[in-house]
């Protein structure tokens, strides 16, 4: 090898020593609670260098580790927080939450949020920091940008409240901070914008009547006027949304600016809701394919543990049993008003009265069996609501 060559050697062994040996030092202090920016550059730094130096195999493999971790920490925080979970923002009560549902998860043989489940404090740790950051910032802005006051004002109250009352909406069940004080924060910003938080809820009730008819705003006006004239005799409060609210009569260009505002976030919508609809129609295929499995494997208990289902009806807090039984299973939702219990009986009511453990594996088949039913179901109404 020539001088020539071995010095370009020796200079590119040099760099590479150099650059391997700040990505180690970089790795050591980020790798065990990356956030999402020092997952973005690192693991890149990791692909780049990684095939040339031994040196940063496992810092980089343990660096991947956490990161998936954090992926899972970051949809457990989205999944939490449209559940509206209390006190997200503290430690305790996220280990406690978490470890609840990772054991629901876990007698389902759900692996979606497993790696969140095997290590809950880590997980816990990222979630209520996150979640403590982004309330403590949403808290500040509220004071500084002085919301509430301009929820007060007249002219700006409608447009201050449509603004800002998504993110408290979002936020202020887990986070204590943001409803600590009467008159500050969210709290006191939920008190100032009741007209309009009623508003928008009425609003979400029109979008969901009108689906399918809000992809122009001369659709939308067409079919509103169809709804108008229904609503005039109600008293749900749908029908202040076709009138003046100075003359109390039924107005054209009220209903035009409600078509304006429905169309346009239907719109802000969609792409967000395209996706999010792909992803769960996976999900409900997959949860369909587990709902059957359970179902079939109850059934076969329910078989050789010698026990049949009988049918509770539930109104107003009163049931009515058509059998007597030993354990009841979780109801399922009828209407709003009625709901229907099942309970599982032995199909000779004089046997022994204590229960076998193949009466046990049968109880907790049809359990999550109607566990998972309830859950599809619910999954597969919300998602048919946000179809417009």
């Amino acid at each position: 090898m020539s001088a020539a060559r071995r010095r370009q050697s020796f200079m590119l062994e040099t760099d590479l020593r150099i650059k391997t040996g700040i990505l180690r030092g970089h790795l050591d202090e980020k790798r065990d609670l990356p956030t999402r920016q020092h997952c973005i550059d690192l693991e890149k730094r990791c692909a780049d260098l990684g095939q040339d130096s031994r040196h940063i195999e496992w810092p980089c493999r343990t660096l991947r580790h956490h990161c998936a971790r954090l992926g899972v920490a970051e949809q457990l925080e989205e999944v939490f927080l449209q559940e509206k979970v209390n006190d997200l923002d503290k430690f305790e009560s996220c280990v406690e939450t978490l470890r609840g549902r990772c054991s629901r998860w876990g007698r389902r043989g759900r692996q979606t949020f497993a790696l969140g489940c095997v290590a809950p404090n880590a997980t816990c740790t990222y979630l209520t920091q996150n979640v403590g950051a982004k309330c403590a910032v949403l808290g500040g802005r509220i004071q500084t940008e002085g919301v509430i006051n301009k929820a007060k004002e007249k002219n700006t109250k409608e447009a201050t409240c449509r603004s800002w009352m998504p993110f408290c909406n979002k936020f202020m069940s887990s986070c204590g901070n943001l409803t600590a004080e009467e008159n500050k924060y969210c709290k006191g910003l939920k008190e100032e914008c009741k007209t309009v938080i009623r508003q928008l809820e009425l609003e979400e009730e029109v979008i969901y009547e009108l689906k399918g008819h809000l992809n122009t705003k001369e659709k939308c006006k067409e079919e509103l006027n169809k709804y108008c004239t229904i609503w005039k005799n109600a008293t749900n409060g749908l029908e202040t949304l076709c009138i003046n609210k100075n003359t109390k009569n039924e107005d054209e260009e009220v209903k035009k600016e409600l078509c304006k505002k429905l169309v346009e976030e239907v719109k802000k919508r969609c792409p967000g809701l395209t996706k999010r609809l792909t992803e769960a129609s996976k999900e409900l295929e997959e949860k369909e394919k587990e709902y059957e499995d359970i179902k079939k494997k109850a059934v076969e208990a329910m078989g050789k543990a010698n026990l049949i289902l009988s049918k509770t009806k539930t109104s107003d807090s009163k049931a009515e049993s058509q059998a007597a039984a030993p354990a009841a299973v979780p109801a399922v939702s009828n209407t709003g008003k009625n709901a229907v219990q099942f309970k599982l009986v032995r199909r000779n009511a004089a046997a022994k009265a204590h229960i076998t453990e193949k009466e046990l594996e049968a109880f907790d088949l049809v359990s999550q069996a109607f566990g998972l039913y309830v859950e599809l179901k619910e999954e597969c109404e919300d998602s048919l609501k946000k179809v417009g």
